[in-house]
């Protein structure tokens, strides 16, 4: 099974580049897929009008939260959704 690597932490001292660490982890697409699907199962509303309230710029921050994750997660499967 073929993984894609996302890095989803960076950690620092503040003091500058040389304390910079980050962390790589190794995920499936089924898993992409799957945290996908929960993130919009938190919401009481159909992606597509997720997406048409991001248009609209009447997002809640939850929402604003969960497209945002959604776009990281269509990035990393290579989606253009």
């Amino acid at each position: 099974m073929t993984g894609v690597a996302a890095a989803l932490s960076c950690t620092g001292t503040g003091g500058g580049e040389a304390g910079m660490t980050a962390e790589l982890y190794e995920v499936t697409r089924e898993q992409l897929v799957d945290r996908r699907r929960t993130a919009l199962a938190r919401l009481d509303i159909p992606e597509r009008e997720l997406r048409q309230r991001a248009v609209e710029h009447v997002l809640t921050p939850e929402e604003r939260d969960a497209l945002a994750e959604l776009e990281e997660i269509d990035f990393l499967l290579g989606d253009d959704a």
